[in-house]
């Protein structure tokens, strides 16, 4: 009927590999109050597992770490299967309104992507940008400051600009005058 992972009969130590599991009813498959890994998750398709109070350990969590735990269970292409199952995991946590987890796997998919496929010059500069500038569209801190400086730049620039113009900011005082008319 439906298969539950959680709670407190499994270990600290515990691992899961759900590769090339076949789930004909993947709606049907819940994980509850569990620290989960993401490389668990490779080639299986996990946007509709239900996923409750699961702790993806983010402060330990590290592309090199999932990496390398792939590497020792011999899966091949474990960087576009692990960018794969990124996306899998945000997309199933967008679905289900986890917006912050949705946020940090996208992030990774795109690290991972942009670090280990190959590109053009181009594309590698602009996708360095990308992450440079708004952490791919996820960081807006990082966005927020980059466009602050955008502004004080151009402030900046407009301001020593008008040096050489006749347009610039007024540095004199206007003095109203009386009214015509006697009134």
């Amino acid at each position: 009927d439906y298969l539950r992972f959680g709670g407190e009969p499994f270990s600290k130590e515990a691992e899961f590999d759900f590769q090339h599991a076949r789930i004909e009813k993947p709606e049907r498959v819940a994980f509850y109050s569990l620290k989960l890994r993401p490389h668990w998750f490779v080639n299986v398709n996990a946007r509709k597992f239900d996923f409750v109070d699961v702790d993806w350990n983010w402060e330990v969590l590290s592309i090199e770490a999932e990496i390398a735990a792939l590497q020792n269970r011999n899966v091949t292409s474990a960087h576009r299967l692990l960018a794969i199952t990124f996306r899998n995991l945000a997309f199933n946590a967008q679905e289900n309104e986890q917006f912050e987890d949705a946020s940090r796997f996208r992030y990774l998919a795109s690290q991972l992507w942009r670090k280990n496929e190959p590109h053009d010059r181009l594309t590698s500069f602009l996708g360095w940008l990308y992450w440079a500038v708004s952490g791919y569209g996820e960081r807006i801190g990082r966005a927020c400051v980059v466009l602050g400086g955008v502004w004080l730049l151009f402030a900046i620039l407009y301001a020593r600009g008008t040096q050489y113009t006749k347009v610039g900011f007024a540095t004199e005082t206007v003095q109203t005058l009386p009214a015509v008319g006697g009134k």
